[in-house]
């Protein structure tokens, strides 16, 4: 090699350098993008009607930036219908609850307003708070890997049993009576306690059941939870050991929540008269109704069923 061609061959090399160093950026850019075009957006909630009667979904965002959703379905017995979640764009998540509107009644935009569940005059979505009703709580979240994390609570009130089923994410281990995360029998909110039942005025039959102890355990809490329900029943029910309250899956696109009756009226024992169905329970008299016989309760055990959370976590980094 003579030395005339040395600067030539070290220039070449200098370039194949700069090359490699500019394709290998370049390779580094399109990994991180294809990371984040692989992030699952758009994910769908679908709301299935396993109730007696017309449900209007109603939703809450999380005041940290989640959009809110308009648009949501009105559901007759045995309809479903599935809208999308806004977590597209920034802030790159949304975090919020769903729930069902019962009995509803009058103009839209003016006058309408529900028994259960209130949450503004519109049908198709909420401008405030709902009043106390069972939630389906979610947090959809692009900037975290263990979501998307999900929970029912019925922290506030049991209005209607809700159960949440992640059709496209793995299966549970083992199946048996309580995979569907409710283990009620259909006897929640006919096991509420009298002092905590409403009662709807007209039809006389129990609609909702207001916890009035939120952040501890209390007679509300004992009574719902020999049904084993997967949901919160106080606000610091994560905390016990052992507690199934939250789940999550990574990767999950597809939720199914599913609104089913509370309960059946209480059950009797066996030879005792009926008590007078005239005393109808509300806040301000539930201390003068009689005490109701205890449903029964159960048994989740049955089948070879186990905790079977699908790919589940019971505690979240951040609550929904």
């Amino acid at each position: 090699m003579s030395t005339g061609s040395f600067p030539g061959g070290k220039a070449r090399l200098g370039g194949r350098i700069a090359l490699l160093t500019i394709l290998t950026l370049a390779l580094g850019l399109v990994v991180v993008m294809s990371s984040r075009s692989d992030a699952v957006v758009g994910e769908r909630v679908t709301f299935v009607n396993s109730t007696g009667e017309t449900l209007w979904i109603g939703a809450g965002e999380s005041a940290d930036g989640s959009r809110p959703i308009t648009g949501l379905p009105v559901l007759r017995p045995g309809e479903s219908a599935t809208i999308v979640i806004p977590d597209d764009g920034r802030p790159g998540h949304w975090r919020g609850r769903f729930f069902a509107r019962q009995r509803c009644s009058g103009e839209p935009g003016s006058t309408f307003r529900c028994l259960v569940g209130d949450c503004g005059v519109h049908p198709d979505r909420c401008e405030r708070g709902a009043e106390p009703v069972s939630l389906a709580e979610f947090n959809f979240d692009q900037h975290n890997s263990g979501a998307p994390w999900y929970n029912v609570s019925y922290v506030d009130a049991l209005s209607l049993t809700i159960t949440i089923e992640t059709p496209g994410g793995p299966p549970a281990p083992v199946a048996g009576t309580c995979v569907r995360w409710d283990c009620s029998g259909g006897q929640l909110l006919a096991a509420c306690p009298e002092a905590h039942a409403v009662i709807d005025p007209q039809r006389g039959d129990r609609i909702n059941c207001v916890n009035p102890e939120r952040d501890s355990e209390s007679a509300y809490t004992a009574a719902l939870r020999p049904f084993g329900p997967r949901a919160y029943l106080w606000s610091t029910h994560d905390r016990v050991p052992g507690n199934e309250t939250v789940l999550s899956c990574p990767g999950c696109a597809d939720f199914v929540v599913t609104f089913r009756g509370g309960g059946a009226p209480v059950r009797r024992p066996p030879g005792r008269p009926p008590r007078p169905s005239r005393c109808a329970v509300t806040r301000a008299n539930a201390s003068t109704c009689p005490a109701a016989s205890p449903p029964t309760v159960p048994d989740c055990s049955s089948g070879g069923a186990t905790t079977a959370r699908p790919n589940g976590s019971r505690t979240a980094p951040t609550g929904p």
